[in-house]
């Protein structure tokens, strides 16, 4: 496949359109373009998502550095999602990343997960969401699972449950920043979003000032609120608020499409499927704390070839702050760099029979998981803060699913197959995808 042309000396990827570039092939093929076109052009390419704007792919095991490299920088998300970042950790560095990070990094380690009252409401809540599935018999399974993550996650930042329906409206509409349209005007979706990012704001401050207020709860807004970094000082008001606005968003619409993998992947599988309930056994208790879910190695092994195979972030950005040199080639400063983790999620070198899924990989291990194996998640500093929440409640859906269907029933997911997954905005299941499930074992 010949190169179309260079920019910056490097290679375009083949097969642009006019105008359009790569885009109308992101939302159903990204991870193929990828791949055929570092297959012709080799590991380092741009690729033009339309109107003059590109992102230059690097491909590679190797290509995670740039996400513990200085040279690399997070603030131009803060320019492009300016309603969505605010002066969260995904657009700071330097000295301000490292002041949040500190002080917000401890309730979302196991410990601080295990002290607290999020594992137990996730727990009840998934354990609900399962059983409503069983008497129904069947459920359009990535819209539930959306519903119920976002319901979880505004528990967990103190939203009051009469107002989940109002706050997912208008968290919908501050969802319109993303759609890149800047002019705003009465009734324009940049309008729109302001005026919701508003109206969000002005309750999360009220949370925050109750608990600031209260004595601890055991909550997970209580304890951000009482966080301090390696400094001692707290959190302000607007650093809350402008991390718990981006924890809504990322910590329902990622964790949520893995969740809806792991149920249709089940119902796809049923040697998966029996091997989960050997492991779950009788009963329908869900772990409710890191510790109880680690005994439960299947559940979690399901959950990280999921992950690997299915990152819901398939490319993480990055700004070239100074030139650096990647697989021989030399990445220019101001260059916005997409880190392809599809490709090292499926890196031969790293995982063997890499787009097969096999759980056993990760069995039997008494090593963690090493900084490559998790790059579905970052690396470096700007490593995901909640990957351990992301962690236990996957494990905990997972064990709900094998209990709380009886020892009968079992996911079915209607037409036998894996759907084609959809890459935009994040990778996740078709909406229409149905798993069903029977009970009399058929």
């Amino acid at each position: 496949m010949p190169t179309s042309r260079l920019r910056d000396g490097l290679p375009v990827a083949p097969g642009a359109l006019p105008f359009l570039g790569h885009l109308p092939y992101a939302y159903r093929l990204l991870p193929f373009i990828l791949r055929r076109a570092g297959g012709a052009v080799g590991p380092v390419y741009w690729i033009s998502l339309g109107f003059d704007q590109y992102v230059l792919v690097c491909t590679g095991s190797e290509a995670v550095e740039i996400l513990r490299s200085k040279s690399f920088s997070s603030g131009h998300l803060a320019t492009l999602a300016p309603l969505v970042a605010g002066e969260s950790l995904l657009g700071r560095d330097g000295d301000a990343h490292r002041h949040v990070r500190a002080a917000m990094n401890g309730p979302f380690l196991p410990r601080g997960l295990g002290a607290s009252t999020v594992g137990p409401m996730m727990a009840e809540r998934l354990t609900a969401l399962v059983a409503g599935w069983a008497r129904g018999g069947k459920v359009r399974v990535v819209p539930a699972i959306q519903e119920a993550a976002l319901e979880i996650i505004f528990r967990t930042i103190g939203v009051d449950p009469t107002l989940l329906d109002e706050w997912r409206s208008r968290y919908r509409t501050l969802l319109l920043a993303n759609l890149g349209t800047k002019p705003s005007f009465p009734g324009s979706p940049a309008w729109r979003a302001a005026r919701a990012k508003t109206w969000i704001d002005a309750r999360l401050l009220e949370n925050v000032a109750r608990v600031r207020g209260a004595p601890a709860d055991g909550s997970l807004l209580s304890l951000l609120a009482a966080s301090r970094d390696d400094e001692g000082r707290p959190l302000s008001d607007k650093e809350l608020v402008d991390n718990l606005r981006l924890l809504v968003l990322g910590g329902h619409e990622t964790i949520s499409a893995t969740m809806a993998w792991i149920a249709i992947t089940l119902g796809c599988r049923p040697d998966l499927w029996s091997a989960l309930r050997a492991e779950a056994g009788p009963g329908t208790e869900v772990p409710g704390s890191p510790q109880a879910a680690r005994a439960f190695p299947f559940a979690e092994a399901l959950f990280r070839e999921i992950v690997r195979l299915h990152p819901p972030f398939g490319l993480i950005t990055r700004r070239c702050e100074e030139p650096f040199v990647l697989h021989g080639k030399t990445i220019p400063p101001g260059a916005v760099v997409g880190v392809d983790l599809w490709g090292a999620s499926r890196d031969p070198a790293v995982f063997e029979a890499p787009d097969e899924l096999r759980p056993a990989r990760w069995l039997g291990r008494t090593a963690p998981p090493a900084p490559l194996e998790l790059s579905q998640f970052g690396a470096g500093p700007h490593f995901c803060l909640g990957y351990h929440l992301a962690w236990l409640e996957a494990v905990q859906f997972t064990v709900a699913l094998a209990r709380g269907l009886g020892p009968a029933g079992r996911p079915v997911v209607r037409g036998g197959r894996l759907p084609t997954p959809v890459f935009l905005p994040t990778e996740h299941p078709p909406a229409g995808t149905i798993v069903e499930f029977p009970q009399d074992g058929r």
